[in-house]
């Protein structure tokens, strides 16, 4: 019996919208200093544009990766953890700058502003971590165990030496050992 994958189809759009916007942001810092000053970003200022460049492209090459795979496994959730990361600093630095009622660079706005200005990025902290939980948690243990056993069925066929199988369905010896 072969184990059925329906592969990782569970809402791969917003992780999308992540590596395009992790992208876009590695390629402004590597230009300038100037992208620092978002809110969402500027929680990161300390490090060299170029280290967070690498952070964030790093990051996205990852979760694309990810997410072009047939089916979830501990290694595409480790791939999507960067991202996930990321976003989360984010949007911890949109929410603080809310609280706050300034924005990361000092500019002091009423809340509601702040608010409406900086909803995308909590938004889509809280959509990517749905997907992420989504994608992985889709697999239930029944499945596991079937994909399980069908891997470990393969690789015991693959190691199974050529020729006469192992005794199995073959008439046994009569003669005694030693006549």
């Amino acid at each position: 019996m072969k184990a059925r994958f329906t592969g990782i189809r569970a809402h791969p759009w917003i992780i999308w919208y992540a590596v395009l916007l992790h992208t876009l942001w590695a390629c402004l810092l590597l230009v300038s200093q100037e992208p620092y000053g978002a809110t969402a970003l500027h929680v990161y200022r300390p490090l060299p544009r170029p280290v967070m460049a690498g952070a964030l492209l790093t990051a996205s090459v990852l979760a694309a990766w990810a997410i072009t795979r047939r089916q979830p496994s501990w290694q595409t959730l480790a791939a999507l953890l960067p991202q996930q990361a990321i976003l989360t600093v984010s949007a911890y630095a949109a929410a603080a700058a809310v609280v706050v009622s300034h924005y990361g660079d000092g500019v002091i706005r009423p809340r509601s502003f702040i608010l409406a200005d900086q909803a995308p990025v909590i938004l889509i902290f809280a959509l990517h971590t749905a997907a992420v939980i989504e994608i992985h948690a889709r697999q239930t243990t029944a499945d596991v165990l079937q994909a399980t056993l069908t891997a470990m069925d393969t690789e015991a066929e693959r190691l199974r030496p050529p020729g006469p199988s192992s005794g199995v369905n073959q008439p046994k010896s009569t003669a005694r050992p030693g006549t």
